[in-house]
């Protein structure tokens, strides 16, 4: 880790009680103390503390540790492909409002040109996703590749074309399987991806299983699910999945056509909320992964600096899509955002000397004015930038949910505060 940098701590005072918080997001370390310890920790910030057992202790459990210096500028760690727009679902919260093969598709030669460039450069994992990726003739034969070339390999599907030849080839393979679904069961999901898809879905999470291969369950929190999402990581363990990740939606795509269901402040809260809990469940546990952005600083996101904004996109990982284009990520895909066509210029040439790609780079939270002076802002990290995007128009306006994300934050950080046995400076050496 980087010893230049000063960590990124986020500071919650308590009302009306002598305890003070800091959290380190890089870390997940998070101490509660008095007035003595939060001077001295505020001292050692700033570098005018000498050496004292408290400082010490903070140290050994993390509160000090600064962020992964790793230069993601040179190779992303992770290639995301998307092989194909065509898709048998018409799905409210899809971001690309899936539907058909777009004329110009990559080719697989073209796919296992793109991948082998980056497993040489470097490259650790890939995605393959869609549209619906099983739509594909060739998916058998681009997965076989891949799975010789890269640590991780992923295919994302709806669940509902079930091959059972690819299951068998690729039984035992180092492979995930990630499953989208909406709700935690078949009424409550197929109300948003389509009559019989939970069922499907869930069949092929079981035969999956029963092949060897590893699988997880991807979910979109919206207004019809967010007092489910407790309920659909239940269902994910009972599937065995190794992992359950969502997201918010967006108002973009085919969810244009039903604004409706973006959760509203309460709504969005009360999905995190459960979220955290189920974290704490399962992944605290080891029984299973439980992702959702906002709540990943609770983890440990060590691999970026809390002063960067959103997620990974741009950064760490890289998107084409199924024409070729590199772009920011998933939803930030047309005009500006679009740096290079892989059928051009290389990934590399690309993701190295691309400006409007290192200009995105370079953005950090405190460039954004409502931002800048937030107290959660290394937590949240600014939200998400396309959401930000699609709801102002700009990287530097607020997300749909940003009054959600301070309410959501100063509750979670009041609990812990108020319910955390405080770490106190003695005389002698510290105990808490």
């Amino acid at each position: 880790m980087g010893t230049s940098k000063k960590p990124r701590l986020v500071r919650y005072d308590a009302s009306n009680v002598d305890r003070y918080l800091f959290f380190n997001p890089t870390s997940a370390s998070m101490v509660v103390t008095d007035t003595t310890g939060a001077t001295l920790i505020e001292s050692h910030i700033k570098g005018e503390a000498g050496e004292h057992p408290f400082i010490e202790l903070m140290k050994s459990r993390g509160l000090f540790q600064t962020p992964d210096e790793t230069d993601y500028g040179i190779v992303p760690s992770r290639l995301i492909i998307e092989l194909t727009s065509a898709c048998n679902l018409r799905c409210k919260t899809c971001y690309m409002a899936a539907a058909a093969a777009l004329k110009d598709e990559l080719s697989t030669d073209e796919i296992k040109h793109l991948m082998s460039e980056a497993a040489r450069a470097g490259t650790e994992s890939v995605a393959l996703m869609g549209g619906e990726p099983f739509l594909r003739k060739d998916l058998f034969e681009l997965v076989k590749f891949a799975l010789a070339r890269f640590t991780e390999v992923q295919v994302s599907t709806n669940g509902t074309i079930l091959d059972e030849d690819f299951l068998r080839a690729f039984s035992g393979c180092n492979l995930t399987l990630q499953v989208s679904l909406d709700g935690a069961d078949a009424s409550s999901n197929d109300a948003i991806r389509g009559k019989g898809s939970f069922e499907k879905a869930s069949r092929l999470l079981d035969q999956a299983k029963a092949a060897g291969l590893r699988t997880a369950i991807s979910g979109v929190l919206n207004s019809l699910n967010y007092n489910l999402v407790g309920k659909m990581c239940d269902f994910a363990y009972e599937k065995h999945a190794q992992m359950v990740i969502f997201h918010k939606v967006h108002i973009v795509g085919r969810a244009e056509q039903f604004p409706e269901i973006l959760p509203s402040k309460e709504e969005l809260m009360h999905g995190m909320g459960v979220l955290l809990n189920k974290f704490h469940e399962y992944e605290i546990s080891g029984k299973m992964i439980v992702d959702f952005p906002h709540n990943r600083c609770f983890r440990g996101d060590g691999i970026l600096d809390a002063c960067y904004p959103g997620c990974h996109f741009g950064r760490a990982f890289a998107f084409v899509t199924s024409n070729g284009n590199l772009v920011c990520c998933s939803h930030l895909r047309d005009g500006e955002f679009i740096y290079g066509n892989i059928r051009n210029s290389s990934l590399l040439e690309i993701w190295q000397t691309s400006e409007q790609l290192n200009s995105i780079r370079q953005l950090k939270v405190d460039d954004i004015p409502s931002c800048s002076q937030c107290q959660f802002k290394y937590m949240c990290r600014a939200s998400c930038r396309a959401d930000a995007f699609a709801h102002s128009g700009s990287l530097f306006g607020d997300p749909p949910d940003c009054e959600a994300l301070k309410g959501y934050y100063s509750y979670v950080l009041d609990h812990f505060t108020r319910n955390t046995e405080p770490t106190l400076v003695r005389s002698g050496p510290c105990s808490s």
